[in-house]
């Protein structure tokens, strides 16, 4: 139902009317998108589709816009350390997607979207149900962006040229013991930014004109399989493989990245009761092998190259209390060994009391690791002059997140009212830093003192009349790590954020109504007074408001839709430091915070 308030388009942009989860742009340039929990990038947060990983990696920064709101039934979204099954990687949260199944969806969809920048989006989705065990469902995605538009002429385009083809396919079978689901994706996207004048060829040297291009290929395969026991419906035994073949190659201005990822994961969970099902066990064991193949080049006669192998089996444990009623538990362990890096122990708590009966308190604190793809994940400072510093071997990112959290459910003059407020803090042991604060480079090193994010969160949603729903919520972040110049807070992350929400829908879901407005505060912006003072920005952003809104009629097995977004026009001032001279020191792109 959400995601319907947004009728466009990919998962990036799913996240209009939610609190929880905010996306920005990652630069001027790309177009690109990306997520943010707990005031943290998305990928410090776990995504999965299905418990199989999705977007991690080389996907880590352009993932978010490749999986299609259609294909999407729900999303499951975990503030947190989230479940040792799915593996180590979880530190600021966890998305989880469920996909269309083939023995559930339509016979036969169609969506066709476009807008007035010419933008235009189909997906196709068609099932087939063979008999009572066997059924399939085909998606099939495609988009374009056509038009070349310069709104704030700077020479650069506001939104990057692009075409976007996606297709997947999954099976699946349904018995008595065995349920078996299996399918294939496969995802082609190319991008061309940068100045209007910029013609996208081979003429990858030209200094004329400043352009962007991105390359980007994606295949990746996966099996699910559940033995049942139906005379112990408590008990079962999963078995989930998946691989992917990842291929990247970009290119801004006169730098130039490829990247090719190769990745198994392979996961075995045998799940149980002890005594009763008041208290429930899983076991299992994991292996993941990715290899890595890196280049980086600043200019057409220096490249650097990094390839590594990273092969981490691990095993884990997770024990269930439920009452249902009053009190429940999750406690887990898991522990995996890493090739490069040793061994890895990952504890997690999880508990919930409902002190009222429609009153709960949550807690949770759990560990976390990672392993940072600093080029990938940074490719915001492509678009820039910057010179890029490794100052030393990346280490692992290691962190632990605690949170509490109160919900509280009442009526007001007989209606029905949610309350909900949270507090989460992140603390690294260990972080790679990004240090944007000399404008002339950036500079990657790990920790050398403190980092931690703080997030606190308060949500009301309310139903004054019925078929009206109203919905508010303020954030307020915290954001620092010690940066060689000291501890100061993380940069382009405004620390405080607001949303409300109102949606009302006629008898019969036969008209929806839906208008969302958010206001994004200041944030802290890096040091650039080595540049001339016409390319020097101010110490901190401004803060803007962004309107979207949407109306859908129903009728038969048709629904339409007309949306805005954006609706107050807000467009950040001098979103491109130095547009023009793009091939001179001051040249930033990066710095975008609206």
């Amino acid at each position: 139902g959400e995601l319907k308030k947004a009728a466009c388009c990919t998962l990036s942009e799913s996240f209009e009317t939610n609190a929880t989860v905010d996306v920005t742009y990652t630069d001027a340039v790309s177009g690109s998108k990306k997520i943010q929990m707990l005031g943290l990038t998305g990928a410090y947060s776990q995504i999965m589709f299905e418990n199989i990983p999705l977007i991690r990696g080389l996907s880590s920064n352009y993932g978010f816009g490749y999986i299609p709101g259609t294909w999407i039934k729900s999303i499951s979204v975990i503030k947190g350390s989230g479940s040792v099954i799915n593996g180590y990687e979880s530190i600021s949260g966890q998305l989880c997607l469920d996909f269309l199944q083939p023995d559930e969806a339509e016979e036969f969809f169609v969506n066709v979207y476009a807008n007035h920048q010419q933008r235009f989006e189909l997906n196709i989705h068609t099932t087939q149900k063979f008999n009572d065990q066997w059924s399939t469902i085909f998606f099939l995605h495609g988009n374009k962006q056509v038009m070349k538009q310069d709104l704030n002429k700077d020479s650069f385009l506001d939104m990057p040229l692009k075409k976007q083809l996606t297709a997947m396919n999954r099976w699946k079978y349904q018995g008595e013991k065995l349920i078996s689901q299996f399918g294939v994706r496969a995802m082609q996207e190319n991008r061309q930014g940068g100045q209007i004048s910029f013609n996208y060829d081979h003429d990858f040297g030209t200094t004329n004109n400043y352009g962007m291009g991105i390359s980007d290929k994606q295949l990746d395969v996966f099996a699910k399989n559940g033995l049942l026991f139906p005379d112990q419906p408590y008990k079962s035994i999963g078995i989930i493989t998946s691989g992917r073949i990842h291929k990247l190659n970009s290119f801004y201005g006169l730098r130039k990245y490829e990247g090719e990822q190769k990745n198994l994961y392979a996961n075995i969970i045998y799940q149980s009761i002890i005594s009763s099902t008041l208290h429930t066990f899983k076991t299992g064991a994991s292996y993941m092998l990715d290899e890595y193949d890196e280049m980086y080049s600043a200019s057409l006669a220096k490249d650097s190259s990094f390839k590594r192998t990273e092969s981490v089996p691990g095993v884990f444990g997770e024990y269930t209390y439920n009452d249902e009623e009053k009190y429940s538990s999750v406690i887990g362990m898991r522990g995996d060994l890493h090739n490069l890096y040793g061994i890895f122990l990952s504890p997690r708590l999880h508990l919930k009391y409902n002190f009222l009966p429609l009153s709960a308190i949550r807690f949770s604190i759990g560990r976390g690791y990672r392993r940072p793809n600093i080029f990938v994940e940074n490719s915001t400072v492509l678009a820039s002059s910057r010179q890029v510093v490794i100052e030393q071997n990346v280490q692992p990112e290691i962190a632990w997140n605690g949170g509490i959290s109160i919900t509280h459910k009442f009526q007001i003059a007989k209606k029905d009212a949610v309350f909900n407020a949270d507090f989460f803090r992140t603390e690294f042991e260990n972080q790679v830093v990004v240090d944007l604060e000399n404008a002339r480079e950036v500079r990657f090193y790990n920790l050398q003192g403190k980092s931690f994010s703080n997030s606190f969160q308060v949500d009301f949603s309310f139903e004054p009349i019925k078929k009206l729903d109203v919905k508010t919520s303020y954030k307020w972040y915290d954001v620092k790590t010690t940066f060689h110049s000291g501890l100061k807070s993380k940069p382009l992350v405004p620390k405080n954020r607001a949303l409300f929400n109102i949606g009302y829908t006629t008898k019969y879901d036969k008209w929806k109504f839906d208008a969302t407005l958010q206001w994004y505060g200041i944030s802290r912006l890096p040091d650039t007074s080595l540049n001339p003072e016409r390319y020097q920005l101010k110490p901190g952003s401004g803060n803007y408001y962004v309107v979207n809104s949407q109306v859908s009629r129903n009728f038969l097995q048709w629904e339409i839709y007309l949306g805005t977004e954006n609706l107050l026009n807000y467009i950040q001032p001098n979103a491109i430091i130095a547009a023009d001279a793009p091939f001179g020191n001051n040249f930033d792109a990066s710095m975008i915070w609206g």
